[in-house]
């Protein structure tokens, strides 16, 4: 597979994967691109990618690939014309209460019990909910490249961690639960 011009020089390789179940639409099946491998991977490497498309997950750098597909598209939203709906006003106004902090990568033991609630809810039909430690360490706190985790409390009650990856022109969500 050819690579994209900047990244030809880097050494920098991508492969498709086989098919395997859309986690996103029920009943489809879904691809990935694949930009390997990870440890060539830099800061501004993922700058380039992610403007191509391409997330992460833990050290796998990729992008939805389906023939004939294009739901999972990444949204970018540029915060200096960004207008608030009245929606959105009402969401933050119901929030408001939330103390938020910006964390470094790292293990947090409420972060997992949280995160294991979350997938026992999100994925209760499949039964994919055997995650252990060192699954949701390489998922979400192993990174190449400037990553933070934002929790969202009310008083000592976590309610919403989210994974972000910081880059040039602002930040990717990872993971959020």
């Amino acid at each position: 597979m050819s690579l994209p011009d900047e990244l030809s020089s880097h050494k920098i390789q991508f492969y498709v994967t086989t098919s395997y179940a859309c986690g996103y639409i029920e009943g489809l099946a879904s691809q990935s691109l694949v930009a390997t491998p990870h440890h060539l991977i830099s800061q501004h490497h993922y700058n380039d990618l992610i403007k191509k498309g391409f997330r992460r997950s833990g050290k796998f750098t990729y992008k939805p690939y389906c023939e004939l597909c294009n739901a999972c598209i990444p949204i970018r939203i540029n915060v200096k014309n960004f207008v608030s709906s009245k929606n959105f006003k009402r969401i933050i106004k119901k929030h408001q209460h939330l103390q938020t902090s910006v964390l470094p990568l790292s293990f947090h033991e409420n972060h997992f019990k949280l995160y294991l609630e979350y997938q026992k809810m999100r994925h209760e039909k499949t039964n994919t909910t055997d995650d252990d430690i060192n699954q949701y360490s390489e998922f979400l706190l192993q990174s190449n490249i400037d990553s933070r985790l934002i929790q969202f409390q009310d008083q000592d009650d976590l309610k919403i961690v989210s994974f972000v990856d910081v880059i040039d022109d602002g930040i990717s969500a990872v993971y959020t639960f």
